[in-house]
Order: structure tokens, then sequence, then C-alpha cells
């Protein structure tokens, strides 16, 4: 099953298959936030999520031939358009923020998110949602402290759970969207795929790693990590 999984990462079409994710859950958290810090209402931020996202998938299948798939077409607009925002930022605090947002997208999807789908399934995956949280502490360490400040100087409390809430139904349709395709790529059903991901947690870790995923803003996150102790 992990051969097949290490094959299938090798190819373009692998490697989108999760950087996709992972890309498209920080405009997310990047909408949904905004949104917070600005209005304070819920229900907008959870709308406009929903709305960006709805928006980004159809413009991707409007964009897919036969020798790209709307999953490639998606993953190239998102990767150009994460490098505009991070080269727009003025400022290291800006960049840093972006980073600190777009790690969250993975760190929600992969230790909220993609837990809570595979429960549903009736496979449950504490072991890889765990694994998951250990691996990457020194990027969540990192991230968290610049969402406090960033909150902070927004006159917010910093609360995860209300930074997760409203781009919770949205990340569900990623998280929905990237297990089909996952399975599908595998050859397998996606309770098998959840079954692989807690038998194989650290495997699935190793491969899911945000530096190789994300080089780029692992190192901005590392490096003010660095810098504000």
């Amino acid at each position: 099953m992990f051969t097949k999984l290490k094959s299938l990462l090798k190819t373009f079409a692998g490697k989108a298959l999760f950087v996709v994710a992972f890309v498209l859950a920080f405009f997310l958290v990047k909408e949904g936030k905004q949104i917070l810090v600005r209005e304070n209402a819920m229900s907008s931020a959870t709308a406009k999520v929903n709305e960006t996202m709805a928006g980004e998938i159809k413009n991707a299948q409007a964009q897919a031939t036969q020798e790209k798939s709307a999953t490639e077409v998606l993953s190239d607009n998102l990767k150009k358009q994460l490098s505009a925002t991070l080269e727009a930022a003025n400022t290291k605090k800006q960049k840093i923020v972006v980073a600190s947002n777009t790690f969250f997208g993975a760190y929600f999807l992969n230790t909220r998110t993609r837990p809570a789908y595979c429960r549903a399934l009736g496979t449950p995956t504490p072991a890889f949602a765990n694994a998951y949280a250990i691996y990457h502490r020194d990027l969540f360490s990192a991230a968290e402290e610049i969402q406090i400040q960033d909150f902070k100087e927004n006159n917010h409390a910093y609360n995860i759970d209300k930074l997760y809430a409203p781009i919770a139904p949205a990340l569900e349709k990623v998280i929905a969207q990237d297990m089909k395709d996952a399975a599908a790529a595998l050859k397998i059903s996606e309770g098998k795929v959840c079954r692989s991901m807690e038998q194989d947690a650290n495997l699935w870790v190793t491969e899911l790693d945000y530096k190789k995923q994300l080089p780029e803003v692992a190192q901005l996150l590392l490096k003010s990590g660095n810098a504000n102790r």
C-alpha cells in the first residue's frame, strides 16, 4: 500500500493531489480570518469562505483539459496566487502572517478535518492526527505565535477554535475531494485510505511533511520562530 503511495507522490498528479488541499486551505483561512477580524461575524466569514472555494474550483474545472485535470489546474492556480501574495507583502510582518495562515490551513486539514471525515466513515485516525501534530510542532509553535500577535494587533483575542469554526464547512468539502482523489489514485476505498493513514501514521506524515510540500512557507515560519526566541 505505502509503496504505491510513494510512487504516486513522485508524479506531478500525486503532488498536486495533496498540495492543492494545503494551498486552498490557506485561502480559506485568510478569507475567514479577515472577515472575522473586520466584522466579528461568524456567519459572514463562513459564507465568504464557501464562496471563495466554490469560485476557485469552478475556474479550475473550466480550465481543465485532457492533458491537465482540474486538480492539477487548481494546484497551479493556487500556488501562483500564494507566490503573488507573498511577493505583494511589503513587510516581513505581512509575509510571516501569510506564512502562518498558510500553515494553519494544512494543520487544520490534517489534525481536525481529515480525522473527522475518517471518523464519519467509521475509521478513526487519532494516531495520524497526533503524529501530524507532533511532527509539525516546531512550525505550529511559530505559526501560533504569529497568529496571537496578529489578532492582538487587530484588537481581537486569538482563539484557535474560533479561527477554525468559519472555515470548517469549506474545509470539509476540500477534504472530501482530497480523499476521493487519493482513493481513486490508490485504487482503494476512502475507508481504506483512512485505515492506512492510521496504521502507517508516521509514514504518511513523513510524506505529508509540510517542509517538503511548501518549503518557502516553512522557512519563513522557522526563521520567524528563531527570531522571536
